[in-house]
Parts: C-alpha cells; structure tokens; sequence
C-alpha cells in the first residue's frame, strides 16, 4: 500500500514511517521537515489543497498529527480546532476526492478521562466508557471522532480511531515502572497504526491502545494502600527487584484502559512490556 502519514516529523508519526519501511510505501507530511519517508511533503493540514495534493495516488492514510496537551496554554482554542477537527475534514474530503477508503485517526485517552488522570481516571475505561473531555484538546479529539461515522454513513470510508495512553520518546527501559499501567511504547503505537490501516474489516470503530496489563478495579483501589500488594498479585518478586534497583513503588496505577478489543480486531500485541522490563533487571542481577 501507499500510505499519507501525517505528523512524520512527530514522535508516533516518524515510527510509523519507520515501521513502514519495506513494507509500505509512505509520503511523509508534517509542517516541519520529515526525516524519513518515500516521499517527503513539508505542509500543514490546515493547508487543504496541500492536503488534495500530498493524498492523491494513496490507499490509506494515517493520521497523527495535531496540537496536543502539552501545548494547552501556549496556544489558543482556535488553534487545536483548526488543526485537530478542520484539518482532520479536510483528510476526509481528500479521501472521497481520490478513492481512498481507510484512514487512522490519533485520539487520546483524555477523551474519556480528562486531563486530570489523577483526579479523574481511577477507574478501567474501556471503548464503551462514555466520553467527558474537560479540556479544549480533549474536545477537539472528540469532536474529530464524531467525523468518521458521518463519513462512513454518506461516503463507505473507514475509520480507525486510536485513543492513547501516554506516549512519549522514552525507552522501555527509561519508562519502566510506567508500563504498569499508562505508558507505551511509541513503536507500539506505530504498529497499532499499520495494523489498523492494513486491516479490512474496520467500519467505524474505537480502539484503546495503552500497555498490556492485568490490572483491574480492585487493583487500583489496593494500590492506593498498598502498591506493592497489588504487584506481586500480578508480578511474583517483582517488589524486591524494584528495590534493589532503586526503582520508587508509586501508587499510581491508574487509569487502566483494556486493549482487548485491539487485539482481537487489529492483532496487534505491544513489544514493550512491564514483564519484559522485569526479565531484563533481573538478568542484570
């Protein structure tokens, strides 16, 4: 497949041009320069004949791109409307333009626990939770997801929705004790977004895509007492390890979002794992 991946100079959308590499072929847009790609466009997705351009001759797009929450109060509402909602219609209306059927669409977890995680995300939130964004990135989010089934109603294209957990240019390794429950890896993420754009089945659907984990409601409410408890339930011996890594037990463990449904639909299964960071301390001694 050809594949528009925007965002390609951003920490998911440049993985996503690497991971594509001999298996895809990619035309890298973002508005700085992309690094990487078959084909390199520097525009923005506010720019629509810039858009119309860069997606003709391809059979999906992926889309990361957008302002996120770190740049809530640099920037005004207008902004994360203008690019997160505008620019997301004007990749619809480039898809019914050129035949293309699939796009895969950045969201985040914010959608449906706000932007304070602490506060508001003590819970397992799945793809049926229902959505609550408290913060101008969140609600633009949300208002672009609202696109794709008016899209697949009127015109048969298919949206993959991706809500995130935490994603960041950290390593497993650096990343560590977050794999329990809020980090991914952004490779992770990149194959989240293959798997969705090489699937055929899609309709309109949402997928949470965070890190494996076997924690459940009980589990969050026990590691506010007690995190420990609630790791060697899940991770025999895994306290001790900690320790003597010098690794701080933090009581965090929340919110939990199932990736169960990306597995079934997508096949999809992160790399980066809690468990595998575990193996790797351990060998270390």
């Amino acid at each position: 497949m050809k594949i528009l991946v925007t965002g390609a100079a951003g920490r998911v959308g440049s993985a996503v041009v690497e991971r594509c590499r001999g298996r895809h072929e990619t035309v890298a847009f973002d508005h700085l320069t992309p690094q990487v790609g078959d084909q390199v466009v520097t525009a923005d997705v506010r720019d629509r004949d810039a858009v119309f351009a860069a997606a003709a001759g391809c059979d999906a797009i992926i889309h990361p791109a957008g302002f996120h929450g770190g740049q809530l109060g640099t920037h005004p509402s207008s902004d994360f409307l203008e690019v997160n909602v505008i620019g997301v219609n004007h990749l619809y209306e480039a898809m019914v333009e050129h035949g293309i059927r699939r796009l895969v669409q950045s969201s985040t977890m914010e959608v449906v626990c706000g932007r304070d995680w602490l506060a508001n995300g003590v819970a397992v939130l799945d793809e049926g939770t229902q959505p609550k964004p408290d913060a101008i990135y969140a609600l633009s989010k949300y208002l672009a997801e609202q696109l794709a089934p008016y899209y697949l109603r009127q015109y048969g294209l298919t949206t993959a929705i991706l809500r995130y957990m935490n994603v960041d240019t950290l390593t497993p390794q650096q990343a560590g004790y977050q794999m329990t429950a809020r980090w991914v890896w952004r490779y992770d993420v990149a194959e989240a977004n293959i798997l969705a754009a090489e699937a055929s089945t899609i309709g309109c659907e949402v997928f949470h895509i965070g890190p494996d984990t076997p924690l459940s409601n009980q589990d969050i409410h026990l590691s506010r007492r007690d995190p420990a408890a609630v790791l060697e339930k899940h991770w025999p011996g895994s306290v001790e390890l900690l320790r003597r890594h010098n690794i701080e037990l933090k009581d965090c463990l929340w919110p939990i979002a199932p990736i169960a449904k990306a597995k079934r639909l997508l096949g999809w299964q992160p790399e980066a794992t809690f468990g595998g960071f575990l193996a790797e301390l351990a060998a270390k001694g």
